[in-house]
């Protein structure tokens, strides 16, 4: 996606001396960017072209294509910038006002489904982990009470149980306060989104006399906060993505069997081992980690 829009952006930017070129496919390439630009690039989105190609319209009509094209590349790119910021925001209020925008990012779902399930999930997952670090350090310290053997396998293996129950567990209480600030944000987010909704239908009330000077800093502030929900809506998915993992890592953890231990470490004079074998929970492949960074580098 990034790739697609460093070329068409080159393609926009660049040079033209022909004023007969094909001022079409420069349009689309100018809505295409709009759509990337503003988040709002997502392939099931049917009517995304269409509604982006009728916002651009409204505030960059096509015959402004021929000024355009023989400005330079800081000219074109503050047009572009600007252009693809007011779209966005009357694409948003359309979308508001249930004229647009069927697969837009749907900021209802997630505050009351996503989010209070995740939140109970993780709520669970924490007290079951609890239940398990208590579990252990009992039996653990039933078996120090009798004295019971360092070197034996069973009693090492039961050590680094608890050792990946008590890593998971801060894991997720990190997870669970990084999960929590999302929903606040987002509820904020929320708010201000429908208090600028508020003031731009009181700015749009005047009629087709509106002026752009009133209503288009509105619209851009609306691509700016919805940019902004759309940012804490990727991080959240990738933190349930996160939790997923970590989950999995740690069920496969505690299958561990005692024949897999090979050897326990011996301690030294002082009674503290040679070497501390510690299961840190860091699964290799986190799912839209890599897509999440890419996207917001």
């Amino acid at each position: 996606m990034m790739k697609n829009c460093f070329h068409l952006l080159q393609k926009l930017k660049k040079v033209w001396h022909n004023p007969t070129e094909d001022f079409k496919d420069m349009h689309n390439d100018l809505i295409q960017v709009a759509l990337i630009k503003v988040g709002m690039n997502n392939k099931e989105d049917c009517t995304a072209f269409e509604e982006m190609k009728t916002a651009i319209n409204s505030v960059f009509p096509p015959s402004s294509l021929s000024t355009f094209v023989l400005s330079n590349q800081k000219t074109k790119m503050a047009y572009i910038n600007e252009v693809s910021s007011i779209a966005a925001g009357i694409r948003l209020h359309a979308w508001y006002s249930d004229k647009a925008g069927r697969f837009m990012f749907d900021v209802g779902k997630i505050m009351k489904v996503t989010l209070p399930k995740v939140c109970e999930d993780l709520h669970d997952e924490l007290s079951d982990v609890r239940k398990d670090v208590e579990k252990l350090q009992n039996l653990l310290k039933e078996k120090v009470m009798k004295d019971f053997p360092n070197s034996d396998i069973q009693f090492h293996h039961e050590k680094l149980l608890l050792i990946n129950a008590v890593n998971y567990f801060e894991f997720l209480k990190i997870l669970k306060e990084d999960i929590e600030e999302i929903a606040i944000q987002t509820y904020k987010l929320d708010y201000t989104f429908a208090i600028q909704i508020k003031e731009l239908n009181a700015r749009l009330k005047t009629g087709p006399f509106t002026t752009a000077d009133k209503v288009y800093p509105s619209y851009k502030n609306l691509a700016e906060t919805w940019k902004s929900i759309q940012l804490e809506g990727h991080l959240l998915d990738f933190y349930i993505s996160l939790f997923q993992e970590l989950k999995k890592f740690s069920e496969l953890a505690k299958l561990s069997e005692v024949s897999a231990i090979s050897e326990v470490p011996q301690s030294d004079n002082n009674g503290s081992t040679e070497y501390e074998e510690i299961i840190i929970i860091h699964p290799d492949d986190v799912k839209n980690f890599e897509q999440i960074t890419l996207e917001y580098q």
